[in-house]
């Protein structure tokens, strides 16, 4: 059995007792805190793990993705994933020449650290010092996190 025959078996599997760093290269940008990579010919969806970014509808959205885009796209980098989340993405920290992406973001003030999900608190430390300079989200006066503003969202729509 070839080695990409059982790794893709075992992602197929959605296992969550293994953590993986695979190398990948950044195709393209979804929003500010997804992406589309290639692990050589397969292609994966990766959720940034600890980090939740302005949604594309919502303010500061475009400017968020178009970070992320700024960082990664066409870069090689590395993948260091152990789950899949609820809609088969792959959820993981991307890597660039050793630089932490999903922290970079946050550092940058324009992700959230995704508390809910994360018990990290490096990523609260990023996130306060964005705060306090008023980085990115931070700019506004009362920013809106994504989580509640999709939970507006789906309000409004029901």
């Amino acid at each position: 059995m070839s080695f990409f025959t059982i790794l893709f078996f075992l992602i197929s599997l959605g296992f969550q007792c293994f953590a993986l760093e695979i190398p990948v290269t950044i195709k393209s940008v979804k929003d500010g805190d997804t992406l589309s990579v290639m692990y050589y010919q397969l292609p994966l969806t990766v959720r940034m793990q600890h980090i939740d970014a302005p949604e594309k509808k919502q303010l500061r959205g475009p400017e968020a993705t178009a970070a992320l885009r700024a960082l990664t796209v066409g870069k090689t980098a590395t993948l260091n994933f152990e789950t899949q989340d609820r809609y088969g993405r792959y959820v993981g920290i991307i890597l660039i020449n050793g630089k932490n992406i999903n922290a970079e973001m946050v550092r940058l003030g324009w992700a959230w650290w995704y508390q809910s999900y994360s018990d990290d608190g490096h990523y609260q430390k990023l996130e306060a010092t964005a705060r306090k300079g008023r980085l990115g989200v931070w700019a506004d006066k009362t920013p809106t996190a994504p989580w509640d503003w999709r939970r507006n969202k789906v309000k409004v729509l029901d």
